[in-house]
């Protein structure tokens, strides 16, 4: 099997075992989504090709629709279809439970079962868990609010999370928490000589406003 039928057939039978879990068969590209109220929870696969074999690594983002698009409403530097791409949060599974990335190696079609049973395993004892926490709306604001290891693990552009999380305090009518939230975002960027500076500062006035 070539190396592109050795991918879909990888895919295929990891969409099939997912669905399990509420994911849908279809498949997205290279990646299974798993929709919930208000977005979806996406399991992406990167393959690094060799010459002789490739290897695999697997992400799991989290997306808000309405939150992603508030933040995106006046962005012209990604087209309209990258726009509906993008997750809120998101992290590759070995940076997460190893501290380094994980990859997974497959030579030719005798290596798909056990690859793609592995793969499933680390799913269930890691992404279902982080899924069922962060499909929490409530529980990404807060992540957001923070610019600790965690959030720079799951969110780990500083100006992106600053606007996610001005843009949830405006979602979750968080009115009392907004002036502080920017003020502590805006002294974090300014600290560290983030850019977007000026940009999100705008963004956040721009919200701020909204809710008065």
């Amino acid at each position: 099997m070539t190396k592109k039928e050795l991918k879909s057939k990888l895919l295929k039978s990891l969409s099939e075992m997912l669905t399990v879990y509420g994911f849908q068969k279809r498949i997205f590209g290279q990646s299974l989504r798993k929709p919930f109220e208000g977005g979806y929870a996406v399991v992406h696969l990167t393959f690094i090709n060799h010459e002789d074999d490739f290897d695999i690594t697997v992400d799991v983002g989290i997306r808000f629709d309405q939150l992603e698009n508030l933040i995106h409403e006046n962005n012209n530097l990604i087209t309209e279809k990258e726009k509906a791409q993008t997750c809120t949060i998101g992290v590759e599974i070995g940076n997460l439970t190893i501290g380094e990335q994980k990859r997974w190696t497959v030579k030719d079609e005798n290596d798909i079962e056990f690859v793609s049973q592995d793969i499933f395993r680390s799913i269930k004892g890691v992404v279902i868990p982080y899924i069922n926490k962060y499909s929490n709306i409530e529980n990404v604001f807060h992540l957001c609010l923070k610019d600790d290891q965690e959030a720079s693990l799951n969110a780990p552009i500083a100006y992106v999370r600053a606007m996610h999380a001005v843009g949830l305090a405006k979602l979750l009518n968080k009115t009392e928490l907004l002036e502080d939230v920017i003020q502590q975002k805006m002294k974090y960027l300014q600290e560290k000589k983030r850019l977007w500076f000026a940009y999100i500062y705008g963004f956040c006035r721009t919200y701020k406003k909204s809710l008065n």
